[in-house]
């Protein structure tokens, strides 16, 4: 307590009820090979390290709309069939909370042009969370685990889905929601479709956040994501929520009772390397990176405890004292024939193998042996030769089994053995005399000597054929001879030109040959046809008789030439003809008006002269014309003519011609007229009293001198 003064002047005594609560400081003594991971960094020096702690305050949110990552392909994502969990933080934004994908590795298509998936997490329809697993290769094969509880907006939840190593049928699949283990009918459902797991599931696609293969989205924000290759139990489940963090339970269980649990993956978002800044987001143990994609990053944190603090508020400070003893490797390169003992191990193939031992501070050292195998070899070489073989500098004249030993490019034994048949080659003389030449195997020869030829025997080897050759010579002899027609050599008859030969034996029994150069020149014969009018004329003979006539010339090349002049002879003939004819006469186009002898020339059937004479008589035709003016009509040779006009009839006069009348007629009409009259008692017309009504009629003479 202390004691004051206050405002009144008196005492004033405050007393202070204090408790001091003491910091923590820890300190741990470590001593490993190469390199620790100690609240989420790596150290790869000895040395002393302190850690105060820190706070993620940095998450990761998406849209819903197009936001994603691609944290790209890596084996350590796919599930296959091997123990598998994955855990991370969310929270679902104010929007809607079902129907959001979180996490999916998809993408390939089929050939149906259907996206496959590997597995995703996703919330339902009734903003439940589920993950689910799908078989390879097998449309509509797939397990689901649904945590039975509805995730509420703008509330962070640890979630975590694991299942165990087993063929697809056995396999089980469990989940946990802020550290409360849950499987199927405990805070779970399971759900499957298909039989069997036929094959182990890789997609080879990218694993998402934010979207699957097929472009739908979420919306939500998201922290501490990381993948494990194992499956948790109940408590570890629990243990992971609690530290908070993923690297802090993996630092605790490295050296714990389970040395299997391994951290595949672990990313923090915006925590660490990031900070809250950038494009990027990191794998916290390889530092592989993966774009944002229009994610941000976001100060939403954690509700977890910060390592900053102790229970009562206070600092907790860890020290690490590290000692790190490095590993060590080395090689050897070796090359060896056939085989190769390292450590007690026989190798007989080329390859890098590696053997590891304990070195001298306790870690390990990598011996790595590049081993090149180069094996011996044994042949056989079959061989064909003829008379004898040379092999290895040693002559061989016998067929049989030879053995030689060599070395290989590589310095390892190389044991032939020589099949060797040996096949003998033969030869033969032939004797041939022929006259002027002699042809073998397609060369001529021309002259006697003693030739050779080289051929193959049936055992492949050489065959050689001699010849002694003698040439003894044909002759000829040639003439030219010039003949009309024919001409007979040795008792025949040649009637072409050409060269014809007969052969002889001379007195070396060869042929002797006699050539006729033979020319033959022919006679010829011509005939013609002549048709002539009366007489013809050849050579200077005149022929009026049909028939057939003879000369005979010599042509030009002095044989003789005769000619048949085959001859018709035919007469011209003439006529005579009397015509009269009225006026004038047409005869052959031409008209004739006159009295008198005409003639005209034509040919007659033969082709000669025939004249035909026309005795001409050219007799008149004549014409009257008549005047006559009538009443009415007119009657002329018993016909009426009614109307004015020219008419005319054709008669024949004394000499049997036309005798034209022309009738110039003109007919003038009568007339009528009629009147109406009334009187009383009586009526006088024209001197005539009529006293009684009726028609009457009087007759006059009009000024064309007709009735009217």
């Amino acid at each position: 307590s202390n004691t004051y003064t206050n405002v009144s002047g008196c005492d004033s005594v405050h007393s202070l009820n204090l408790t001091i609560d003491t910091s923590v400081l820890s300190t741990s003594n470590i001593t490993t090979c190469d390199s620790i991971l100690w609240n989420g960094e790596y150290y790869d020096s000895s040395g002393i390290y302190i850690y105060n702690g820190e706070q993620n305050n940095y998450s990761l949110s998406f849209d819903g709309v197009n936001d994603f990552v691609s944290l790209g392909d890596q084996d350590r994502y796919s599930v296959n069939i091997n123990d598998w969990s994955i855990s991370f933080w969310l929270k679902l934004n104010t929007g809607s909370t079902s129907n959001q994908q979180i996490i999916s590795k998809s993408g390939w298509i089929d050939q149906n042009q259907v996206v496959n998936y590997e597995y995703e997490v996703q919330t339902t329809i009734d903003s439940k969370i589920k993950f689910t697993i799908y078989g390879a290769n097998q449309s509509g094969i797939y397990k689901t685990i649904e945590i039975d509880q509805v995730l509420l907006a703008n509330n962070w939840y640890h979630i975590m889905f694991t299942h165990n190593n087993g063929s697809f049928a056995n396999t089980s699949l469990a989940a946990s929601l802020n550290g409360v283990y849950m499987s199927d009918g405990n805070g779970a459902n399971t759900s499957n479709s298909g039989i069997s797991w036929f094959s182990s599931i890789n997609t080879n696609t990218p694993l998402y956040i934010g979207q699957d293969g097929n472009n739908n989205y979420g919306e939500f924000d998201l922290d501490e994501l990381s993948l494990w290759s194992t499956q948790f139990d109940s408590n570890q489940v629990n243990q992971i929520y609690s530290d908070g963090r993923a690297v802090d339970f993996f630092s605790s269980n490295w050296n714990g009772p389970d040395p299997n649990l391994f951290l595949s993956s672990w990313y923090r978002n915006g925590d660490g390397i990031e900070d809250g800044q950038g494009s990027q987001m990191y794998d916290m143990l390889d530092s592989i990176s993966a774009s944002l994609n229009g994610a941000q990053f976001t100060t939403s944190s954690l509700p977890i405890t910060p390592l900053t603090s102790n229970t009562n508020g206070c600092d907790s400070t860890a020290i690490l004292n590290l000692t790190v003893n490095n590993s060590n490797s080395g090689f050897s390169t070796e090359t060896a024939c056939d085989s190769y003992v390292w450590d007690g191990v026989v190798y007989t193939t080329s390859g890098t193998y590696s053997n590891t031992y304990t070195n001298v501070a306790g870690c390990d050292s990598i011996h790595t042996l590049n081993l090149t195998i180069n094996n011996s070899i044994i042949d056989t070489v079959s061989v064909t030769q003829c008379d004898s073989y040379i092999w290895n500098s040693s002559i061989f004249p016998q067929s049989g089994f030879y053995t030689g030993l060599f070395s290989t490019v590589h310095g390892c034994d190389s044991t032939v053995v020589l099949n060797l048949t040996i096949n003998n080659s033969n030869s033969s003389t032939t004797d041939s005399t022929v006259c002027d030449s002699f042809i073998w195997d397609s060369t001529t020869y021309t002259v006697s000597g003693i030739y050779s030829n080289t051929y193959t025997n049936v055992s492949g080897c050489d065959s050689t054929a001699i010849i002694n050759l003698t040439i003894n010579n044909s002759d000829s002899v040639s003439t030219s001879v010039i003949s009309c027609d024919s001409y007979v050599w040795d008792g025949v008859a040649y009637t072409v030109s050409g060269t014809y030969s007969n052969t002889y034996i001379n007195v070396s029994g060869c042929d002797s040959v006699h050539t006729l150069n033979l020319t033959i020149n022919n006679s010829n014969v011509g005939s013609s046809l002549e048709t002539a009018c009366d007489s013809y004329v050849w050579d200077g003979v005149a022929y009026t008789v049909s028939g057939s006539y003879d000369n005979t010339y010599t042509n030009a090349v002095g044989c003789d030439s005769v000619h048949t002049l085959n001859l018709t002879i035919n007469n011209s003939d003439s006529v005579s003809t009397s015509v009269t004819s009225c006026d004038s006469f047409v005869w052959d186009g031409i008209v004739y008006d006159s009295t008198g002898i005409y003639s005209n020339t034509y040919s007659n059937m033969s082709g000669c002269d025939s004249i035909h004479l026309l005795n001409l008589t050219i007799n008149n035709s004549d014409s009257v014309s008549t005047s006559v003016t009538s009443c009415d009509s007119y009657l002329w040779d018993g016909v009426a003519y009614d109307s004015t006009g020219v008419y005319s009839n054709t008669y024949s006069n004394a000499v049997g011609c036309d005798s034209i009348h022309t009738l110039n007629l003109t007919i003038n009409y009568s007339n009528t007229g009629s009147s109406s009259e009334t009187a009383c008692d009586s009526y006088l017309w024209d001197g005539v009293v009529y006293d009684s009504t009726g028609v009457y009629s009087n007759t006059y003479t009009n000024v064309l001198g007709c009735d009217s």
